[in-house]
């Protein structure tokens, strides 16, 4: 363990995410087929709901299409187009990626309706295709040509005699899009609302017998449709029916009529391609929608499919996402009785980029919306977020949609971040309701690479409620409670006096911070004017200045005092600024959101049923006149008035399904509104840490689940040369202030790798830590060349920290501004030499390694050990065995093997310890200095806590922190790259240990068996003296808690001691 980590504190569990689920083919099905349990219930989920039924396993659709058209049944036409295709730039390793598939589309000519269709049924996902799939792809696009149905269905009854495509100039590159510069240049589009219309329902053609359709999405619907019905489970995997039912979209395409019902708690469980079990929502399809191409049930539904409309070149936009990217879940499954299990909430992080764009006096800020989860990055402007807003009440106007906040011309610094967080608060409510983040208008808000307002001009936009064609069924306005407008009554009136109460709260903390940083600003003040009393000491008592050192001292040891307190006001302003104030806004925000939909359904939820009532009667009475007086009747009389009596019963049916479907929005809107206030705000406020001591709040550590890759992201610094910043705050030791020197030692190898000719990989690091790092604010990282020859080059880093902490969001990345305020002294110093790769002539090496301790491992597998814990000393592995949820470690996994076996009755000398380690996350093997930074990352892994327990002080410690480290790399880059899920060794020991310093050594093995680098560190192993305060003590009872858990008073431990100790 080294200098920059030793203080542990309570850190939370991390919840496993909840997968998504899938149908069979992803496809929608007629109503009247539908598969689901009575109530749409998971039944899976222990604690659902009550009313659940089982929910038949269905196999995935991957599997489907990979097996359909195997490459022995199909003609030598589609080998021949596969290879020809596969050759371009649109394929790699026996693969065609979604451009290559849209220029086979665009070669055969297809429409943006056809294309939209072919790409929803073979890849919705946007992921690439190997040879079997390929083939089924192809007779798709045949079938389109044809005019046949678009289905699986269709493949699956041509086998025998599969459609011969039509591909026009195959091997030329498509058409492009029109230039940025030209569609610049058109004036911006708003969206249109076209007027609704009632859609009739044409004649089913029945083509060939129905199978069993596959359950429709409808995370909001009614329960009632699969009341009677028989859910037994189908001899084989159903396939997708053609268009019979269907009705005509506003493109021009043909939906299958749909059921109204809800499956907001209806999963099944399918294999996806990969192997995984993966869970997803059951789809449904949205009538009158352009964004139906979208598919909600892909395992990677953020990226699936395309609008229909856009122009056929829109697919290679690279809207697609990688196949072996793990499933996203939804964040809850809504209703039924309570919570499901949920996992890790997504976050969208909103930076503000520095420059601005436009002409003068017409100048604006751009945003980048940053998407873990989706892996997208993309900039947007404010007006984006405001037309996406406008589109959603459009489209969803009796759901609560999230609040954006004002616009103000000639802003201020201050209230530009005001409105970046509103962003912030605004995207993630988005992403994070169960209906919205399926829309697919947000799915392109957050992934499309190009500037907005050019996707815009590119698509075809037309936003209609989601209500529109959609019909109801029999039995769904009786399974409403009756009670439900008086239930709608009493929430409004609680939800607009509890927002009320939060305006004013937040206004309030608002206010108190700004005391606080005022107080502060005083205390700055009386600082200054104690110090400069100093100055005139002198000459205001020069009768006998004997004194006057002995007053200055007592002056500025004041003066550093109120110091003190000012840094602590900040910091507490800072902390209720940006966590207990954000925490405010985002209630805030959601009870103003709610009143919001309740007016809107004052507004909008209206018919005019009786005027249409009498006027059906006045037309009744109209044609029984005309058929009673044969004689003298206009030609076209009787039909004109038989057909307004149709539209009017007609507009009364719909108007009343309407009514019906705004009801059952609303209910379920409240479901998910006071689910997600339980989930989302109280669980962070109901624990605290004894070591958060002046603050409220300190910035967040990276989880588990954090990849090497991000967590070694570095920015450079503009204006300054070979200066770089780190863009992830640094994991600490039981979630102390202190971040953990493995991290900094890693970061600044990987730094200086930016300044090193291309191809020269790290040959050794030799590693100094001065002073310890800081996770709430980022490390810079400045290169010094020192020197460059024909085969190697050095390079000596350089590592300071702002000294005032970094002002952000909990859960944004460090702002690149942050480099520009006054950096503190040097934190550490490193030297790393680098050198091209030669031919290895001879090598030599330790043999049979690793077997002195088979008998001793209990031929156990790395994976069979626990986690390397925090701070490996005794009293945390007693914590560790009560709380194991707090093993937490970002960018590696690393176990430590039980060597107790081996290393009984030895001495210190023969002390050995194993850890095994392994990637978390995805690294490019071109970048192979980065593999390098995760060795060095795992080789400061609780290596001086190995002298301590190896010599026998326990939890005697009373000084432990590095002082230098140093490894030397043995191996070209081939053989130091982590790929797979190989488990890499560290062998370690202790050679020597005087004086208060230890030594530590280690090895580092491959999974083959090679030996990669060695290691050696010294640092501070100080055994606490009988009768003083040991540097962990009381540690244990903090973590615990005291006697919390038995109702007793917290723990008595000295906040001032464990303050220090949080410094060491």
């Amino acid at each position: 363990m080294s200098l920059f980590g030793t203080s542990p504190d309570e850190s939370g569990a991390a919840s496993t995410p909840a997968k998504s689920r899938q149908t069979l083919f992803d496809d929608p099905s007629p109503a009247n087929g539908s598969q689901s349990s009575l109530f749409a219930d998971d039944d899976s989920t222990p604690g659902g709901s009550p009313w659940g039924m089982p929910t038949p396993k269905k196999a995935s659709k991957g599997e489907v299409i990979s097996t359909l058209l195997p490459g022995g049944d199909t003609p030598d036409s589609y080998v021949d187009v596969f290879e020809t295709v596969q050759s371009t730039e649109f394929g790699q390793s026996g693969t065609v990626d979604v451009a290559g598939m849209t220029r086979v589309m665009n070669a055969a000519k297809l429409g943006a309706d056809q294309q939209a269709r072919v790409m929803n049924t073979i890849a919705p996902a946007g992921n690439s295709l190997r040879r079997n799939e390929f083939n089924v792809f192809l007779a798709l696009v045949g079938l389109a040509q044809e005019g046949e149905d678009v289905t699986l269905d269709g493949v699956d009854e041509r086998r025998k005699k599969l459609p011969q495509p039509e591909l026009h100039n195959l091997a030329t590159a498509p058409e492009g899009l029109p230039s940025t510069s030209e569609l610049a240049s058109k004036p911006p589009q708003r969206p249109a609302t076209p007027p609704t219309q009632s859609v009739p329902t044409p004649k089913s053609r029945e083509t060939r017998p129905r199978r069993e359709s596959i359950i429709d999405e409808d995370p909001w619907g009614s329960p009632a449709l699969h009341k009677g019905h028989n859910h037994g489970v189908p001899q084989r995997a159903p396939a997708p029916h053609s268009t019979e039912g269907a009705v005509p979209r506003t493109n021009g395409s043909f939906e299958p009529s749909e059921r109204t019902t809800s499956n907001f708690t209806t999963e099944s469980v399918v294999e996806s391609t990969n192997g995984s079990r993966e869970s997803a929502r059951e789809s449904r399809p949205t009538p009158n929608n352009l964004w139906y191409s979208y598919d909600g049930n892909s395992p990677t539904s953020y990226t699936s499919g395309l609008p229909t409309g856009l122009e056929p070149n829109a697919f290679a936009g690279g809207l697609g996402d990688d196949p072996h990217r793990p499933p996203v879940s939804q964040n809850r499954a809504i209703g039924g009785g309570g919570l499901t299990g949920n996992g890790v909430e997504e976050n969208i992080l909103v930076t503000l980029l520095p420059e601005k764009e436009g002409v003068f006096m017409f100048q604006h800020h751009n945003y980048q919306v940053h998407s873990p989860r989706r892996g997208s990055k993309v900039v947007r402007r404010y007006s984006d977020f405001v037309w996406l807003l406008d589109c959603l009440h459009k489209r969803y106007p009796f759901r609560r949609l999230p609040l954006l906040p004002p616009k103000r011309v000639g802003a201020d610094s201050t209230f530009i971040e005001k409105r970046r967080r509103g962003l912030v608060r605004f995207v993630n409510a988005l992403v994070r309701h169960p209906v919205l983040n399926q829309e697919q208008l947000v799915v392109m808000f957050l992934t499309v690479p190009t500037e907005l307002a050019v996707w815009r001009k590119q698509a075809t936009i037309s936003v209609q409620e989601e209500f529109t064609g959609k019909a109801l069924l029999p039995g769904l306005e009786d399974s409403l409670p009756p009670t439900l407008n008086e239930l709608f009554e009493t929430t409004r009136s609680g939800v607009r006096k509890s927002a009320e109460v939060y305006i004013n709260l937040c206004t309030l903390m608002d206010r108190l911070a700004k005391r606080n940083e005022g107080l502060a600003a005083d205390h700055g003040r009386l600082s200054t004017s104690l110090m400069s009393l100093t100055d005139a000491s002198h000459a205001t008592y020069a009768i006998d200045t004997n004194d006057v050192p002995l007053l200055n001292e007592g002056l500025l040891t004041t003066a550093k005092h109120v110091t003190d307190s000012q840094s602590l006001l900040q910091d507490e302003a800072r902390a209720w600024d940006e966590g207990v104030l954000e925490d405010l806004k985002k209630q805030r925000d959601a009870l103003v959101s709610m009143r919001e939909m309740f007016d809107r359904r004052e507004r909008y939820d209206k018919d005019n049923i009786p005027h249409l009532e009498k006027r059906i009667k006045s037309n009744e009475d109209k044609l029984a006149n005309l058929r009673s007086r044969p004689d003298g009747v206009k030609p076209g009389d009787i039909e004109r008035t038989t057909e307004a009596i149709l539209k009017d019963k007609e507009s009364i049916v719909a108007q009343h399904a309407r009514g019906v479907f705004v009801k059952e929005c609303l209910r379920d809107e409240l479901t998910y509104f006071q689910d997600s206030q339980y989930q989302n705000f109280t669980p962070p406020h109901l624990s605290s840490s004894p070591l958060t001591l002046a603050t409220m709040d300190h910035a967040p550590i990276p989880n588990a689940e954090t990849s090497f890759a991000d967590l070694m992201a570095l920015e450079k610094v503009p204006g300054k040369d070979n200066t770089y910043m780190s863009k992830t705050p640094a994991w600490a030791a039981g979630g102390s202030w202190n971040s953990f020197g493995g991290h900094v030692y890693a970061q600044a190898c990987w730094a200086a790798a930016q300044e090193v000719p291309e191809g020269l990989v790290v040959h050794s690091t030799h590693g100094y830590f001065t002073l310890p790092g800081k996770i709430d604010r980022p490390y810079i990282y400045t290169i010094t060349h020192i020197g460059d020859t024909r085969y190697t080059c050095q390079r000596s880093i350089s590592v300071r920290q702002p000294r005032r902490a970094s002002v952000r969001d909990q859960e944004a990345q460090f702002a690149i501004t942050d480099a520009d305020g006054e950096m503190g002294d040097v934190r550490f110093h490193m030297i790393c030499s680098f050198k091209i790769a030669t031919p290895t002539l001879s090598a030599h090496q330790e043999t049979n390694w690793g077997q002195q301790y088979n008998s001793s491992l209990g031929g156990k597998r790395p994976a069979d050990f626990d986690i390397c814990p925090d701070i490996d000393m005794p009293w945390y592995e007693a914590h560790i065995q009560k709380f194991p949820e707090h093993k937490t470690f970002p960018g590696l996994e690393i176990r430590k093997a039980d060597c107790e076996p081996y290393n009984k009755g030895k001495p210190p000398g023969e002390y050995r310890q194993l850890h095994y380690y392994r990637r978390v996350g995805e690294m490019s093997r071109a970048e192979p200095n980065l593999h390098a930074a995760a060795h060095l990352y795992a080789s400061d892994r609780n290596s001086l806590f190995l002298v301590s327990k190896a010599v026998g002080f326990g939890d005697r410690l009373a000084k432990i922190a590095s002082l230098g480290h140093s490894v030397v790399f043995h191996t070209d880059a081939d053989e130091m790259l982590l790929e797979g899920d190989g488990w890499w060794t560290q062998e370690a020991w202790t050679t020597r240990s005087a004086g208060g310093r230890g030594l530590h050594e280690s090895k580092m093995w491959s999974p083959s068996g090679v030996h990669v680098a060695t290691t050696l560190q010294d640092g501070l192993v100080k055994k606490a003296e009988p009768g003083t305060v040991a540097m962990f003590e009381g540690f244990g009872e903090a973590f615990n808690g005291g006697d919390a858990e038995e109702g007793g008073p917290e723990t008595s431990v000295d906040r001032a001691q464990l303050r220090e100790s949080a410094k060491l």
